[in-house]
């Protein structure tokens, strides 16, 4: 049973590193990210995993990654129209785990501040054990796509570290002929 209990994280915006955007180069498709996670303090990256763990508990986080990350798409993207579509990268070891998804909490609250739509894309990876960038790694071939738009579509994950997992999601939507572009909040550089 979940708990609806939030806790407040203390000031967001002072925990968090400065908004400096980093393009994600391992993607090679032109991926941005708010911020590096060297550049977080001990204390910053505990509340990240912590926000990663049950970011419905932490309200005022998601907003804060949101809003910075509509204000990096608003940057790079100066004319987005509003029959674009939003998603985020497949649910993979939190969907089996019965888990929270931080990537979908994190993608309709960015699709509100850019008044697009929010839509799921990719179906959910079955049989992924495990969290993290060795796991991504081992995984070659495209996610499955439940819904294919007929429209540019973002894709927004919280944190990329191989860039696997971004760039299988843009190589899958370019194969079907979808021009999407990756954002996330944070990247390990």
């Amino acid at each position: 049973m979940m708990s609806t209990t939030t806790r407040s994280s203390p000031q967001p915006a002072r925990l968090f590193p400065f908004y400096a955007p980093v393009h994600v180069s391992r993607v090679r498709r032109g991926v941005w990210a708010c911020c590096l996670q060297p550049n977080m303090t001990p204390k910053a990256w505990e509340a990240f995993k912590s926000w990663k763990e049950e970011p419905s508990l932490y309200p005022d986080v998601t907003a804060h990654f949101a809003d910075e990350l509509a204000r990096l798409i608003r940057e790079c993207l100066p004319v987005l129209p509003h029959s674009w579509l939003l998603t985020v990268p497949p649910q993979g070891k939190s969907a089996a785990e019965g888990r929270e998804y931080p990537a979908g909490f994190l993608g309709r609250a960015v699709s509100e501040r850019l008044d697009i739509e929010f839509v799921t894309v990719f179906a959910p990876q079955v049989g992924k054990r495990y969290h993290g960038r060795f796991e991504s790694l081992r995984r070659e071939e495209p996610f499955e796509l439940i819904f294919v738009p007929d429209t540019p579509t973002i894709v927004i994950d919280d944190l990329v570290t191989s860039g696997r997992t971004m760039k299988t999601a843009l190589e899958t939507l370019a194969q079907a002929n979808v021009a999407s572009f990756g954002f996330a909040y944070l990247t390990t550089g």
